[in-house]
């Protein structure tokens, strides 16, 4: 649970970030922290357990007793979703502390953003074992997922800095 407060001073960047948008460096690294605890902590770690109990016949053996598919999924997907909300939580509560990090407008959104993300990457887990055979190959089956919500969402490099293909230059 340090991770999420020590990566909030590790990146104590400046009062703004150059985002393209009036965002504090604060709420920059609180968002950072949210899409890497929905991306690595549930996503990555369900892709791998799923696997891991369908390789063991733990899967098998569970749908053939009262228990539904979903039930197992979400035993499965609960304590993913738990340590990554939690470190959201921590991180949240970081940048609030360290960062000076004001409260977002809309903060009936970001409670719903969370829970509607984690859902979404539970599918999407879900979905990625269908092409994954082995623990092993998880490594290489989640990679696209993981690089390209990353490399789009502007976490890494402002997408300002992206040439604007389609629209004309002033000259």
């Amino acid at each position: 649970m340090a991770a999420p407060a020590m990566t909030v001073l590790f990146l104590r960047p400046g009062e703004t970030v150059d985002n393209g948008h009036d965002l504090s460096a604060a709420a920059v690294v609180a968002t950072s922290l949210t899409a890497f605890a929905l991306l690595f902590v549930v996503y990555y770690n369900l892709v791998t357990a799923l696997v891991a109990r369908r390789e063991e016949l733990v899967l098998k053996r569970l749908r053939s007793g009262e228990i539904t598919d979903v039930e197992i999924l979400v035993g499965t997907a609960l304590p993913a979703v738990a340590i990554g909300w939690a470190q959201t939580t921590v991180g949240f509560v970081a940048a609030i502390a360290a960062l000076d990090m004001a409260m977002p407008v809309n903060v009936l959104l970001v409670i719903a953003a969370i829970p509607l993300g984690t859902v979404v990457f539970v599918l999407l887990a879900t979905a990625s074992t269908a092409v994954t055979r082995t623990v092993e190959m998880a490594q290489v089956t989640t990679l696209p997922v993981l690089l390209a919500p990353l490399a789009l969402s502007g976490l890494p490099f402002p997408l300002t800095r992206l040439p604007n293909r389609g629209k004309s230059s002033p000259t």
